[in-house]
């Protein structure tokens, strides 16, 4: 599970895909990837897109931070793209 967003969300899931990519030449996965802060909804959107496009649909999206059932009712309702909450 790789933190993606401690400075910019987008570089940092190019980064975890090249990672990503390095561990299936290795015969490992990347299992997920961690959003932590700003808009998760958008930002897994926008992840979700970039993992698909590299062929990375079974990678999971984790997010983070102070989620309560409020939170995470409205991250839904916006269409967030999150597997797993923290």
């Amino acid at each position: 599970m790789l933190l993606v967003d401690t400075y910019n969300t987008v570089e940092g899931v190019k980064k975890a895909i090249e990672v990503g990519k390095w561990l299936r030449s290795q015969g490992k996965k990347l299992l997920g990837i961690r959003l932590d802060s700003g808009d998760l909804a958008h930002l897994s959107i926008i992840s979700r897109e970039m993992l698909d496009t590299a062929g990375f649909q079974d990678t999971f999206i984790l997010a983070s931070n102070e989620l309560d059932e409020t939170v995470i009712s409205e991250l839904k309702r916006q269409g967030a793209k999150i597997d797993a909450w923290e």
